[in-house]
């Protein structure tokens, strides 16, 4: 059963595999390092971190964490969303605590330089707050194992997001 998911610890590695593959097909030569987009490369970077944070935490502290259902991911991707939020917030008025109204206001400006590098993707937040052409995990469940297995991207608009995760004005 295939069906789409919020995330999966796959998707990065397994998307530029997939990348780098389609422009060798396309130049004859393998892409430089420099060249690799940056909706694959930054969520790489941010779950690399991720998984580094989990691997410092004695399994005492926060017990097993299995990224495949991509709950971790998503709490992660959360809690950099309202960071970044509140961080954006305490810029206009430094030196106090934002009000959640304050904050609330900064929902429209995480896009473009202050977008969000999730583990599950980039967050670019529509002026309603809603993630605009954030991408999916395809995964495929086997249920003799009952794991997730990573089949691939999908994205809203039909292809990834833009370089520079400009939300189109209007779109709520």
């Amino acid at each position: 059963m295939q069906y789409a998911a919020p995330g999966h610890p796959d998707a990065w590695n397994a998307s530029l595999r997939q990348w780098e593959k389609e422009r060798r097909a396309l130049t004859g030569s393998t892409p430089a390092v420099k060249d690799r987009p940056a909706y694959l490369t930054e969520p790489q970077d941010e779950l690399r971190e991720l998984r580094r944070l989990i691997d410092r935490q004695a399994a005492d502290d926060i017990g097993q964490v299995d990224l495949e259902d991509s709950r971790t991911m998503l709490v992660h991707d959360g809690v950099r969303a309202i960071a970044a939020a509140v961080f954006l917030a305490n810029s206009q008025a430094a030196g106090t605590v934002p009000t959640r109204t304050r904050v609330a206001a900064q929902w429209p400006r995480l896009e473009a330089r202050y977008r969000v590098k999730g583990t599950s993707g980039w967050i670019c937040l529509t002026n309603g707050g809603n993630a605009y052409d954030k991408p999916v995990a395809v995964v495929r469940l086997d249920p003799a194992t009952r794991r997730v297995a990573f089949v691939g991207l999908g994205w809203p608009e039909k292809k990834p997001q833009p370089a520079d995760c400009v939300v189109p004005s209007g779109t709520g």
